[in-house]
């Protein structure tokens, strides 16, 4: 006969993240009696331990639903290797010691395994957690689930939600759930419309904010040092863990809804020319933009290159891969990664201009304001169309800021945004248009 061991959870949750249990293990029932899946957004800001959070969800579901499996997924491999799946080892490590502590000879864990492209967690009890990137649909595929958590959901897609509700269909639960921890977004994303305003059965938002976590470490101190570090926009979004655009945001116009679509190259018969724009990074990512221009001087992101710790000649040896499959016009690069422009210029790329005294300079115009004025006129125009899979060029757009001052943009997750910048330093978007000027109409013509 199998004995029931009872283990604690060897920590304590604020009120917020308790209610998310609650309804997480909730089993719910439509008027007919049919068990409604339950889904759950956990919205909160900075320090308001999503992940922790998550993390014992999902060892929960796993010990107390025997034979369960269940799917944890973030936008990036490192972020699920580096963040998440760390963090989840690191929490059922904490299980393991308090049966240790107890005397009670038993071992939660089977295996664990990590290796590229493929982490999991095995209990003895035959539950399994996997572990995967979301940034391509092909990582979803595989075992059917009883359960999934998504970490910072506000990243990924929106068809990653709608796979994964499509996998639950394993038997070892009596009902199924997902749920997702996030910061907040603007007031178009799929999540704002799933949560807040659809108001579908079985879907519940639990909002909290920095200030909610009274177990942060030096709490008035850490407090007092972000607001006094960031605008009151940055305050209202990810302190006070509160949804839709903020006044200092850069790219307002940009609408997930109008400019971002799901796309292959092939679907084009019209493409006059390839471009490509590079923001450089070693410790900080590098992000290659790949933008195909049409006939009609239309612009589409096709892909993006997303990836820290690189150096000028590995992203050069990427530019070669992409530059054979594509044939750039030109390559746009950040002005400042001299090694990267004449490594590249020196294999071939269409990367910069020789000069006399040697140098090479590259294409790209580095005037911050005029470029974001163009940027914004290219999108205000709908001139620009985003693949869905460009997360981080999209992620970028809708976090861009001015400082306090209105006048410069923050130097704080801006690679994509600046590789953008680059890319359209000679673009002429407006072929034939009308200015007005000193109450008198005129016309000018971009050549």
């Amino acid at each position: 006969m199998q004995e029931e061991i009872i283990v604690r959870r060897p920590r304590c949750f604020l009120p917020k993240q308790v209610q998310v249990f609650n309804l997480v293990f909730n089993e719910n029932k439509d008027d007919k009696g049919k068990t409604i899946n339950n889904y759950v957004l956990y919205s909160g800001a900075f320090g308001s331990g999503k992940t922790l959070l998550l993390a014992h969800v999902g060892i929960k579901a796993a010990l107390d639903y025997p034979g369960s499996i269940g799917f944890v997924g973030s936008l990036t491999y490192n972020q699920i290797r580096d963040v998440v799946f760390r963090k989840f080892c690191q929490e059922v490590d904490l299980y393991q010691k308090s049966l240790d502590e107890a005397n009670i000879p038993v071992k939660i864990v089977k295996t664990i395994t990590m290796s590229p492209g493929k982490m999991n967690i095995v209990f003895n009890n035959g539950s399994e957690i996997w572990f995967r990137s979301c940034d391509n649909e092909r990582n979803l595929a595989g075992k059917d689930l009883d359960w999934f958590a998504i970490d910072e959901p506000v990243d990924v897609d929106e068809s990653v939600m709608t796979q994964l509700i499509g996998r639950l269909r394993h038997d070892k639960m009596s009902f199924h759930f997902g749920v997702l921890a996030t910061n907040p977004g603007a007031e178009n994303h799929w999540l704002y419309k799933y949560f807040f305003m659809d108001k579908i059965p079985g879907y519940f938002v639990v909002e909290t904010s920095t200030y909610d976590n009274i177990l942060i470490p030096n709490y008035d101190a850490y407090i007092t040092s972000m607001k006094s570090r960031y605008d009151a926009d940055w305050v209202r979004r990810y302190l006070e863990g509160k949804w839709g655009a903020f006044s200092g945001q850069i790219y307002k116009m940009f609408n997930m809804e109008k400019h971002v679509r799901k796309f292959d190259i092939e679907d084009f018969t019209n493409i006059d020319k390839f471009i490509a724009g590079v923001d450089f990074g070693i410790r900080d990512p590098c992000c290659i933009l790949i933008i195909a221009q049409t006939v009609n001087n239309n612009l589409y992101v096709v892909d993006e290159y997303y990836e820290s710790e690189k150096s000028s000649t590995e992203i050069v040896k990427q530019l070669v891969l992409y530059h054979k499959k594509y044939k750039f016009n030109r390559i746009y690069c950040d002005p400042s990664a001299a090694d990267l422009i004449k490594q590249g210029f020196d294999r071939g790329l269409p990367i910069g201009r020789f000069e006399g005294d040697g140098k090479v300079i590259s294409f790209a115009n580095n005037q911050v304001l005029p470029g974001i004025s163009l940027v914004q006129a290219i999108i205000k125009n709908d001139r620009l169309t985003i693949n869905s899979k460009c997360r981080n060029l999209i992620r970028s757009l809708l976090a861009y800021r001015y400082k306090q001052d209105g006048e410069q943009p923050f130097k704080d997750d801006d690679h994509a945004a600046d590789a953008l910048r680059y890319a359209v330093s000679d673009y002429k978007p407006f072929s034939d248009s009308i200015f007005f000027s000193c109450g008198k109409w005129r016309k000018k013509r971009w050549h």
